[in-house]
């Protein structure tokens, strides 16, 4: 999912998933690098995104792409109805 953001220099990859079972051939890759050819094209000077700190996989594919941080942010979250917490977050909360 690719973004413009006003004034149309800066693009932002909102989004990018791939199915489990294309992970691993290229596509994060292929799919960041034809963002940056949009974003070329269309004038835009900069392409935005955010990945968290945990993602190697994401990490990776950013970095073969040329991507380079410059920002860390912390974000916050409250669970406002546990019962709709998947396992993996049930974990983390309780340690």
């Amino acid at each position: 999912l690719l973004a413009e953001h006003q004034p149309h220099t800066v693009w932002e990859i909102v989004y990018l998933g791939m199915i489990p079972q294309v992970r691993g051939q290229g596509g994060g890759l292929a799919t960041t690098r034809y963002a940056q050819r949009l974003v070329g094209k269309a004038g835009g000077r900069h392409l935005l995104l955010a990945a968290d700190s945990q993602n190697q996989p994401a990490l990776r594919i950013y970095q073969r792409a040329g991507v380079r941080e410059f920002q860390r942010r912390q974000v916050f979250l409250k669970v406002l109805d546990p019962t709709r917490l998947n396992s993996r977050e049930r974990s983390r909360r309780s340690l």
